[in-house]
């Protein structure tokens, strides 16, 4: 699966500023359509039935969080644009998972996105054995 969509030189120029800082913060290159399409594949194996353990669960929420804080920093014209993209794949991890009271992790600032506290309603015998052991189901 690859989620296709396109970007004006300007936006290509304010995105590339805001991903070469993201990139040094988490040690590798990113590009806005890797995450997006990561996100994406993570969205369609949560509807499935994630089927890795609590640490590759939360790495893969990750994903979200990394478009999160590009969201934040790009002008509102682009953040529309990009979030047309980017919440029919929220909405389907909305309606894969539920919402549960301990969330799974914080972001630097001890705050936690809406995505990081939710597990997929369909949970694999790893992943909820998982959950159980750390409290939250």
């Amino acid at each position: 699966m690859a989620i296709k969509f396109s970007l004006s030189q300007e936006e290509q120029t304010v995105l590339q500023q805001i991903l070469l800082a993201q990139s040094q913060r988490a040690k590798h290159p990113l590009t806005l359509h890797q995450l997006i399409n990561d996100w994406a594949r993570f969205v369609t194996s949560v509807g499935r039935g994630y089927e890795d353990s609590i640490y590759e669960y939360t790495n893969e929420l990750s994903t979200r969080d990394l478009i999160q804080a590009i969201l934040d920093k790009v002008p509102s014209p682009l953040r529309g644009k990009l979030l047309a993209v980017i919440e029919p794949w929220d909405r389907r991890f909305l309606a894969s998972t539920q919402p549960v009271d301990k969330p799974l992790k914080f972001n630097g600032e001890g705050v936690t996105s809406p995505w990081n506290a939710r597990v997929p309603i369909h949970l694999e015998s790893e992943l909820e054995a998982d959950f159980r052991s750390e409290g939250i189901l």
